[in-house]
């Protein structure tokens, strides 16, 4: 019976063996003696157990230097490609090289080496041994060496949601070629280790090309991961200054330019001295809709203009204002036409009274001017699709907000408002308490229910199971471990203090790591709230939020809690122990 690390287990009806790589005496003790290559102590992104530099195709897989698969080649399109990743699900994949054979024949050298035989079976040197079936005590033998294995991995399992590696598509394909050279240079520990403390992981800093040592690549003073989680700005380039929002600039951090959004959430920034912070839907066809109705009543307008029929000169001049607004009100009718075929969703019945609006001002002046009452009717039927604004509330509990060596003022809204599906610029405007206010730059999003992004599933913090109990730590930087799409960008907001940090669920399974970018404050309550942001034909869509509630526990309150539970214990075991020993005296006396 062979299984692999998540507990997916095949029977095999032939024999097999395998001969580890025997490691020189002195591997592990972190000297690189004669006949090793490299010695941490134990395996590591360079180092394999066995003391050799890690090398795909050495037949040692290395899970901490990005391995999930290693079988002796480097040839991709065997399931196990070039840089040692799999190229297909697990079910479909082994963790080792096996022969599967419905028989099995074999030379081993010596008795010794032979494997599992029938009772009284025994091979000589150079014999050929045949496949032979066990006894129970010998099939006993091979449950139980699995057993404890079997266990571990089917506990990790559960945790992990019995994530299974991703299945290849042309997408996937081009993704793995992107995300698998950083999995490989920074392995497991690069997953969610942030060394510069900028809120992106060494390995998300590989796939943005910043430095993982340097906090502020460019020298802009915006850290790596604020111009990337936040700002909208490019940390390669500098074009960032804190200063300036701090001090100047409201940002609507999430959701980004162009999202496609199964539900609205708005938070971001705004100066600090800002009282409360207003969040508005303008609907995006509006500044172009608008336009057109604008126009179309000065339509209506020189079409009902009153004019004797003997003045020439009125007449010509009628005819020319109504050639001149037809034609501006035809590069409008285009301009929506356009915007409608881009979006769609929700826009097909208007799309219909644009086309016969276009069709009725195709016919050109002299027909539009005599037929009044059809542009009235058409008019009528626009109007009932003037759009307007649409305010989503107010925050007025605005969180303090770390950016850079500073702070700004972050805010969150969830709008209880129900909106339809559509496209949106969204405004953030803050208000001050000399009656002032400023304004956001618009951000537009897509507003769809018919897509379904899962959500990120939070499945441990900190290394404990999440949902099952309230979850304290010591650990001012605890690791949020979850799944999510292969792929997608995760997003995390530590809500104490509005830090946000994001990774890339690059492992096979899907499975993320992340931390926060710096310290949480101990003895306090925290949130975490996550979300996940995965590239389609439609662009980038965001799933819904997740949020994980835990408390970073003072070291000395932990210490105290487990101070007196040891102490509580010990009086209980003091007590039973009185017991027994009075019980045993009065038995002695009767």
């Amino acid at each position: 019976r062979v299984c692999d690390l998540v507990s997916n287990c095949r029977n095999y009806s032939g024999s097999f063996r395998t001969i580890p790589p025997l490691p020189p005496a002195n591997c592990g003790d972190t000297n690189v003696d004669e006949g090793e290559e490299c010695d941490a102590g134990y395996q590591t992104a360079t180092c394999d157990r066995d003391c050799t530099f890690v090398e795909c195709g050495d037949g040692v897989i290395n899970d901490v230097a990005g391995e999930q698969c290693d079988d002796f080649n480097k040839e991709s399109g065997d399931g196990c490609s070039a840089i040692c990743t799999l190229e297909a699900p697990v079910e479909d994949q082994t963790y080792c090289p096996v022969i599967e054979l419905e028989s099995v024949t074999q030379v081993y050298p010596s008795a010794t080496e032979t494997p599992l035989l029938g009772e009284g079976e025994v091979t000589e040197e150079g014999e050929t041994a045949t496949t032979t079936t066990t006894t129970t005590a010998e099939e006993g033998l091979r449950e139980s060496d699995f057993e404890e294995a079997a266990t571990s991995s089917i506990v990790e399992a559960e945790l992990r949601g019995a994530a299974k590696p991703v299945a290849l598509t042309p997408e996937t394909a081009e993704q793995k070629e992107k995300l698998d050279p950083c999995v490989l240079k920074y392995g497991t520990e690069g997953a969610d280790f942030d060394r510069d403390g900028d809120g992106l992981s060494d390995r998300t800093e590989c796939y943005s090309e910043t430095d993982p040592d340097e906090a502020d690549t460019d020298g802009d003073t915006c850290l790596d991961g604020e111009e990337i989680n936040r700002f909208y700005t490019d940390p390669l380039v500098a074009d960032c200054s804190i200063s300036d929002y701090v001090e100047e600039e409201v940002l609507i951090i999430d959701p980004k330019p162009n999202w496609t959004l199964t539900s609205l959430e708005v938070s971001g920034s705004a100066p600090r001295q800002s009282l409360s912070v207003g969040i508005t839907a303008f609907p995006a066809l509006q500044k172009t809709y608008s336009k057109v109705l604008t126009q179309y009543e000065g339509l209506l307008e020189v079409l009902e203009r009153d004019v004797d029929e003997a003045n020439t000169v009125a007449i010509q001049q009628k005819n020319a204002d109504a050639t001149d607004v037809i034609t501006k009100l035809q590069e409008t009718i285009k301009a929506t036409q356009v915007f409608i075929e881009e979006n769609p969703e929700g826009n097909s019945d208007l799309e219909s009274l644009i086309e016969r609006t276009a069709t009725f001002l195709d016919a050109g002046s002299a027909a539009v001017m005599s037929g009044l009452e059809q542009a009235e009717s058409l008019y009528s039927e626009l109007d009932e699709y003037r759009t307007k604004s649409v305010f989503l509330g107010e925050v007025t509990e605005l969180q303090t907000v770390g950016v850079g060596n500073t702070t700004t003022a972050g805010f969150n809204l969830i709008p209880k408002k129900t909106m339809k599906d559509g496209v949106y610029d969204l405004v953030a405007t803050a208000a001050f308490a000399d009656g002032g206010t400023k304004s956001s730059a618009p951000v537009r999003i897509y507003l769809s229910s018919s897509y379904e992004v899962d959500a990120p599933l939070p499945q441990t913090l900190d290394g404990k199971p999440v949902g099952l109990e309230k979850i304290v730590t010591e650990n001012p930087r605890p690791v949020l471990s979850g799944k999510s799409v292969y792929g997608a960008m995760v997003f995390a907001t530590w809500e104490s203090l509005v830090l946000e940090s994001s990774i890339i669920a690059d492992s096979a399974e899907g499975i993320f790591d992340v931390q926060p970018p710096r310290d949480l404050e101990t003895g306090e309550e925290h949130t975490v709230t996550m979300y996940a942001v995965t590239e389609t034909d439609k662009g980038f869509v965001r799933s819904k939020s997740t949020t994980v509630d835990f408390e970073v526990a003072k070291a000395s309150d932990l210490s105290v809690y487990y101070f007196s539970f040891s102490i509580a214990l010990f009086l209980l075991l003091l007590s039973a122990l009185n017991y027994v020993i009075s019980r045993k005296a009065r038995r002695k006396r009767g």
